[in-house]
């Protein structure tokens, strides 16, 4: 059931893409979540690190931040479009005996 639901979500945001309300919504979340976490020494290290390592470069907090509020709804489509969300990994613990699968 849950699973079930968790693939029309996904296949209705790859067919439309999210609203901007939906959109706006998660930036909000996700940009307080990186202040949060910007407090704290060792995930402040964690993400310079990251950054380093792939970028080469170390940024701030506020260019970070920056760059998350430019993600537009285009931007998103052109990532959709390129890495469509046609499969999912399901991991389970325990006894499978009421696990259906879909096909």
């Amino acid at each position: 059931k849950n699973l079930a639901r968790i693939q029309e979500i996904l296949a209705s945001i790859q067919k439309d893409g999210p609203t901007l309300e939906e959109m706006a919504k998660a930036r909000t979340k996700l940009l307080s979540r990186m202040v949060r976490a910007s407090e704290k020494p060792m995930s402040r290290l964690l993400s310079i690190g990251t950054q380093w390592s792939y970028l080469n470069k170390c940024l701030t907090i506020e260019e970070e931040m920056e760059k998350y509020r430019k993600v537009n709804d285009h931007q998103v489509r052109q990532v959709l479009d390129r890495y469509p969300m046609k499969q999912i990994s399901v991991e389970a613990l325990g006894p499978l005996k009421t696990f259906k699968r879909d096909e």
